[in-house]
């Protein structure tokens, strides 16, 4: 039934964008400068997971490389440094320097602005943690480098940095995605179907009731399809069935959460077992079994336990990855669940033997 899963992967960027416009117009107009060699303005992208934030990113990207040859890297700077961060523009630049962990961090940004003398888009995936490093001061420096930043929230994020630097993402300069109505859903996956699937086994109808069964995430609605054309496989039938839509949401939802999961730096795999193991956790009783377990857990890694507001920050990450939920609890406390307890952490992360799920 699946006749090009090539449609369906995520890295797939199809030729156009529908419904997104608008917000396609407002980056192009920032980037723009780049065609003529002169440094675009800075933008931060924000909207909830699944929305098309960084495919938004990638499509403007390749319209404006497509006009001229203007240099850009895609960074995934969710756990990393403002040093680390530097060291992949760098390595990502075609000046063709590769920079080694050893080099000291403040020569980076003279290594950086000694190279590039034509604009340099830099896209800064999965942003949230970004405000919390001194990337965006190591990047001032060096005059031809543009910022792309793909973050969830607006608000956190420009309270995060520096006043001196809020007014390049704000305003014209920041992008707000929202979900997707279930009719754009179903444009989004019309062509998709049409080359990715063999023809006839499933309706537009249909494509919107998954529009409407995902809440308007595109990602979300396009592993929906494929986890639908898949059941339907598994079960010998030569159409999807309304049925199939319903299980190839839960499994497309199962990938999804172990994909995030697999994706997160290691702070954010303690504490989800640590969710996971005493589920439900307060917030007191989940920090201060972290307290207890983190000489265990961080041994013989290159990395320190964090503070209790960084855990928070990283809290809200799995539950914007659907990982984790919570309530509110009197006291500014909340009450943290796993949404699928029985998804593990690839990592065996030490716990105390009363709590801990059997491996």
């Amino acid at each position: 039934m699946i006749h090009d899963g090539r449609y369906f992967a995520e890295e797939h960027l199809p030729r156009e964008l529908p419904h997104r416009d608008p917000a396609i117009s407002q980056l192009s107009r920032a980037l723009t400068p780049a065609v003529d060699g002169r440094r675009p303005d800075d933008v931060l992208i924000t909207g909830p997971s699944g929305v098309g934030k960084t495919a938004l990113a990638r499509f403007a990207l390749r319209e404006l490389r497509e006009a001229a040859a203007v240099d850009t890297a895609l960074i995934r700077t969710l756990g990393k440094t403002g040093g680390t961060i530097l060291r992949e523009a760098i390595n990502q630049h075609r000046c063709g320097i590769d920079v080694h962990r050893g080099t000291p961090t403040d020569e980076l940004p003279r290594i950086l602005r000694e190279r590039v003398d034509d604009p340099y888009i830099l896209i800064l995936d999965e942003a949230d943690d970004l405000p919390a490093t001194d990337t965006l001061d190591m990047l001032a420096g060096v005059p031809e480098v543009a910022i792309v930043a793909v973050a969830h929230d607006e608000e956190a994020w420009l309270a995060g940095i520096d006043q001196q630097f809020r007014s390049q993402f704000d305003g014209e300069h920041h992008i707000a995605l929202d979900r997707y109505s279930p009719e754009a859903i179903a444009d989004i996956l019309e062509p998709r179907v049409e080359h990715g699937l063999e023809p006839g086994v499933i309706t537009r109808e249909q494509l919107e009731t998954v529009g409407d069964l995902v809440a308007g995430v595109a990602r979300l609605g396009v592993q929906t399809v494929r986890c639908a054309a898949e059941v339907a496989t598994d079960q010998g039938r030569d159409s999807i069935t309304d049925g199939n839509l319903v299980d190839g949401k839960h499994r497309a939802l199962e990938e999804i959460r172990a994909s995030h999961l697999r994706s997160l730096p290691y702070h954010h795999h303690v504490l989800y077992e640590l969710v996971r193991a005493l589920d439900p956790a307060a917030s007191d009783q989940l920090h201060s079994r972290y307290d207890t377990i983190a000489a265990a857990a961080y041994q013989d890694r290159p990395l320190e336990p964090i503070a209790r507001r960084t855990r928070r920050t990283k809290l809200e990450k799995l539950r914007e990855y659907g990982l984790i939920e919570w309530d509110s609890l009197p006291g500014n406390r909340r009450r943290y669940e796993a949404v699928d307890p029985q998804l593990a952490s690839e990592h065996d992360i030490p716990l105390t033997g009363d709590v801990a799920h059997e491996a």
